[in-house]
């Protein structure tokens, strides 16, 4: 069974902001976010915020007992106004059931490193190598929230023939096709119950359809607060694609966060370098303005010399064939003359 519900007077206390790169689960503030490792594995990041989740069990509280023992019918008439917490939009909500060996679960668990990996290279999250042959799932509240009460009442009551749903959300970008991380939403107990029979999954499906969202910028915002400096440089610097399109020029907090990265990272990344130009080549004076002052912070840049990378696409030498290079500023000199160049472009 399945059902469309349109959303147009939504509250956006919960949201699920997707960029084709990163998802951020959000209830008030962001508990989950997973992005991409972009650094030669297949492997991808999730952390969980420890923010306390008495508001989202708050929320989901008046669905428990339909996604408990209701039916269908019953389940998507009581998330009709629960939807009404989300943002506008198209909804469609669907029932499926999880298989165990097609299905992975993830949840907050200490990622065990050598003795010898520096401190900037230890994520507080999880890291895992993808596989496109199973279907991830991600915890939303941390380990040390779950009740272990509570999953005995729910593996009694699954014994019992009782057959308890979680609830699951996801976006897709119908302007790329691309579809968000999947987060349990409701139902950490019940999932731990099922895994502990070693017992297929039910679950109830929020699958919210988007077009022309730009959420590049908010998911770093709200991201920021719950990641370890390293980590969100990290989920910076490799969300190239959509770097260009972060409103700057207008966002304090963000051009604050960037001039961190032009001062103490080791690398301007292909996104940087291109919003650079992007702002070279425009006659906006704002934009001319706000670029003079990152390039004088990337002038104070701790790594001049000492291994700092610029990365930018390009074409090789016959144009057929777009490339990624990396050029080393190996003096002040050398970065003065590429800054010099750029600033060619600003008069």
């Amino acid at each position: 069974m399945q059902t469309t519900i349109h959303i147009t007077q939504g509250q956006n206390i919960i949201k699920l902001l997707f960029d084709d790169f990163a998802s951020c689960l959000v209830v008030k503030e962001a508990l989950s976010v997973n992005w991409p490792d972009c650094e030669g594995s297949v492997g991808e990041y999730y952390a969980i915020s420890d923010y306390p989740s008495e508001d989202r069990h708050r929320l989901t509280n008046a669905l428990n007992d339909e996604l408990s023992q209701g039916s269908e019918a019953q389940i998507i008439t009581s998330l009709r106004p629960f939807l009404t917490l989300f943002s506008n939009g198209e909804y469609r909500i669907g029932f499926l059931t999880l298989r165990l060996g097609k299905s992975w679960f993830h949840k907050q668990t200490d990622v065990i490193y050598p003795d010898d990996t520096p401190k900037d290279e230890k994520f507080s999250g999880w890291f895992f190598p993808t596989d496109h042959g199973t279907s991830n799932y991600f915890y939303t509240i941390p380990t040390q929230a779950l009740i272990p009460q509570r999953i005995e009442y729910y593996i009694a009551l699954i014994k019992q023939g009782s057959r308890p749903k979680i609830l699951v959300y996801d976006v897709q970008n119908l302007d790329s096709g691309e579809v968000s991380a999947s987060f349990i939403l409701d139902g950490h107990h019940k999932l731990e119950a099922y895994l502990s029979l070693k017992m297929e999954v039910p679950a109830v499906f929020i699958h919210q359809k988007v077009t022309g969202q730009n959420a590049t910028g908010e998911l770093l915002k709200l991201a920021h607060p719950m990641l370890k400096d390293h980590e969100f440089r990290h989920l910076f610097v490799h969300n190239d694609e959509n770097t260009s399109s972060i409103d700057f020029v207008a966002d304090d907090l963000l051009t604050g966060l960037l001039d961190e990265l032009l001062i103490s990272g080791k690398g301007l990344s292909v996104g940087i370098v291109e919003l650079f130009i992007q702002k070279a080549n425009s006659s906006n004076e704002r934009d001319k303005a706000w670029l003079n002052d990152r390039l004088e912070k990337l002038a104070k840049n701790e790594f001049i010399g000492k291994g700092l990378h610029l990365s930018y696409k390009g074409f090789d030498d016959k144009g057929n064939h777009l490339y990624w290079f990396s050029m080393e500023i190996k003096s002040r000199k050398g970065l003065n003359r590429w800054i010099k160049n750029l600033r060619k472009e600003l008069v």
